[in-house]
């Protein structure tokens, strides 16, 4: 049971930073499309 709570945990975390990513991304197109 631990060992598959540390791998879904890991999934977690690596589906948040990509959303982090993605959400970042989404922000600088738009910053630029301000300006633009």
């Amino acid at each position: 049971m631990e060992a598959g709570e540390g791998k879904e945990r890991f999934q977690k975390q690596r589906q948040s930073r990509r959303h982090n990513i993605t959400t970042a991304g989404a922000g600088q197109s738009a910053g630029s499309r301000e300006t633009a």
